[in-house]
């Protein structure tokens, strides 16, 4: 953000990319005027936490088509094209194997009872790796921090549910906006 010569901004990460949001918030907080962290466990580091997640997970679910897994059964039934494409998006992302960044930060509980920035949670109805249910055991841990969830979408709620997905982020970021950053 620096080479593009942004100053404070809004950080989005989604699924694999909101494990980066609380560690930048953790690292940089002056530079976030806030953060939505959709459809992701985040990179939580709880045990007990990861437990119930992979207690949701049943036995071959890592195997089981990235379709299968991160769409939703609605958008499925209704944009087999759709599908399709969302698919070979997620393979041409990946040609040779997924790439973890490494974090600055263990995020565990204690680490994100730090984070000051205002948060948005949000996930997808029918998102089988971050369920609804499991917002609000997250969301308690952060001190200002709103929830949301897509109707009729999986894990890839931006892509299933693009017009919900983006009135719900863009109406939370408008609420944290700050006179004199230029974001209109």
């Amino acid at each position: 953000m620096e080479h593009l010569g942004v100053g404070r901004f809004h950080l989005l990460g989604s699924a694999a990319g909101g494990f980066i949001c609380p560690d930048y918030a953790l690292s940089y907080p002056e530079r976030l005027l806030s953060m939505v962290i959709a459809c992701s466990q985040a990179g939580i580091t709880d045990t007990a936490y990861r437990e119930v997640s992979n207690l949701l997970a049943v036995g071959g679910f890592r195997q089981m088509p990235a379709s299968f897994r991160e769409v939703g059964p609605s958008y499925r039934a209704a944009n087999p094209a759709g599908t399709v494409r969302w698919a070979e998006i997620e393979q041409g992302a990946i040609p040779n194997g997924r790439i973890n960044q490494k974090m600055a930060h263990d995020l565990s509980w204690a680490a994100i009872e730090r984070i000051r920035t205002p948060t948005l949670l949000l996930t997808g109805s029918a998102d089988l790796i971050l369920p609804p249910s499991r917002l609000p055991k997250f969301a308690s841990r952060l001190q200002n921090c709103e929830t949301a969830v897509v109707s009729e979408a999986g894990h890839s709620a931006y892509w299933e549910q693009p017009i919900a997905f983006n009135s719900a982020v863009l109406d939370f970021i408008s609420r944290h906006r700050q006179r004199g950053t230029g974001l209109r």
